[in-house]
């Protein structure tokens, strides 16, 4: 039995998304295997007490170790001021901690809020590690290396790093969403806030393409501290070929261990529905949140040009869409819900515009025998045959989708993953 720690950005309901639901299942069935299991995520930030400390407690019957004034998270707005980001920590805290814990492997699902004096000790001691390709923090100083409407991942001409300033939040942004009460506040602003209306903004083709650009030297410095955390992994788990094909741009992948092993759900439905689904495409959906980098204002745009011949449901999101559009907006659920608003559904569309590291709703639709079309930047449409994969939304023909014959990949359960995740701890360099 292995002795594993997973560092994620925490449990839900505080955080949300795929990535922590992901850690919590993965950490969950690795426990019913017998495995010692802790989850380690970035926690409070205290705006009075400056120190560094890692808190044991648990959560949701599983073992987790709190880090206490971790590195700011950028998962709303972009990195302002890039040396808040880096800032130097106390080797000794983390030296005492895994010393003590003695893991066998440390499996890291995202790089922002650690600390580089982690993965540097974690080397020093021999301990293997571990990165799962959630999202691009480290090669990109935004998660999803899409900024003010620009797909940079696969972009040569123009470098992430250059352009990021013009958009950067306060770090005092960032710290708000880790204090103590902004779950509390947030639940009860939505709640009682009217939802937002969108508003989708150009895309500017790159940032800041009318003003003058200048070489922030401190963003490249940011940069390179993050690669070289990367560079100090054993084992690149690649949660699809999209995924790997960015981030091999970056890194020199002959000098890791590394695997694609798709990613999967407890939300999928292993006995598909019982009935059977008509050749006929009549209801059309958009599931996950209604932004341009999930390609949401390419769907509005489908629908509106299609509405005379198709229902359009959307949802996933609280905001509200313009009447113009004759989408129902069918908002947030939960998971239980998932069977109940998609039980009239013919068609999901998954139109991101931003190289999606892999996509779960594409997934838990396509177990359920609901055609499923996906843009060639997603990493789910790597379980997709061509017929249902499309590089422009525009060009998609229903009546094509309609006759192309849907086939159903293979499909892990959780607890079959995990087997794949334990052995891949395992690979040793040929």
């Amino acid at each position: 039995m292995m002795k594993i720690i997973h560092y994620s950005l925490g449990f839900p309901p505080e955080r949300t998304g795929g990535l922590v639901q992901y850690v919590f299942n993965l950490a969950k069935e690795q426990l019913s295997l017998g495995h010692d299991v802790t989850i380690m995520y970035p926690g409070k930030i205290s705006f009075f007490r400056k120190q560094i400390s890692l808190k044991v407690i648990e959560r949701n019957n599983i073992r987790s170790v709190e880090l206490v004034n971790s590195l700011p998270l950028p998962l709303i707005g972009n990195i302002g001021n890039p040396a808040d980001f880096m800032l130097p920590s106390n080797r000794i805290i983390f030296e005492e901690f895994l010393r003590k814990e003695n893991p066998d492997i440390i499996h890291v699902h995202t790089l922002m809020g650690l600390y580089a004096e982690f993965i540097s000790v974690a080397k020093q001691l021999n301990i293997k590690l571990v990165f799962t390709t959630h999202d691009y923090f480290g090669i990109s100083p935004n998660p999803k290396f899409y900024l003010g409407g620009h797909d940079f991942a696969e972009d040569d001409k123009h470098d992430i790093w250059n352009y990021v300033s013009n958009e950067g939040s306060p770090t005092i942004r960032h710290k708000l969403l880790q204090t103590s009460i902004y779950p509390k506040t947030r639940s009860i602003l939505k709640k009682i806030k009217p939802n937002k209306l969108l508003n989708f903004r150009n895309p500017i083709n790159y940032v800041a393409s009318a003003r003058m650009l200048k070489e922030n030297t401190s963003y490249l410095l940011l940069r390179n501290y993050y690669l070289n955390m990367l560079k100090s992994f054993d084992v690149l788990h690649f949660n699809s070929y999209v995924s790997m094909r960015v981030y091999g741009k970056y890194l020199e992948l002959k000098n890791f261990d590394f695997e694609v092993l798709h990613v999967t759900s407890r939300n999928i439905d292993q006995v598909k529905v019982s009935r059977k689904k008509s050749k006929k495409i009549k209801t059309i959906a958009f599931i996950g949140p209604y932004t341009v980098e999930k390609g949401f204002d390419q769907f509005l745009k489908f629908a509106f040009e299609h509405y005379n011949m198709y229902t359009f449901v959307a949802m996933g999101d609280n905001r509200k869409i313009p009447d113009k559009y004759t989408v129902k907006n069918l908002g947030r659920f939960n998971s239980s819900e998932l069977n109940q608003f998609i039980a009239d559904v013919d068609l999901v569309i998954i139109p991101s515009v931003w190289h999606e590291t892999f996509g779960l709703v594409g997934l838990e639709s396509l177990s359920r025998n609901i055609k499923t079309i996906a843009s060639n930047k997603t990493g789910f449409s790597d379980l997709l045959s061509n017929d249902f994969i499309f590089n422009d939304l525009a060009d998609v023909n229903i009546y094509d989708i309609e006759n192309a014959e849907l086939t159903v990949p293979k499909i892990d359960n959780m607890a079959q993953h995990t087997v794949k995740i334990i052995n891949l701890y395992k690979i040793r360099k040929s």
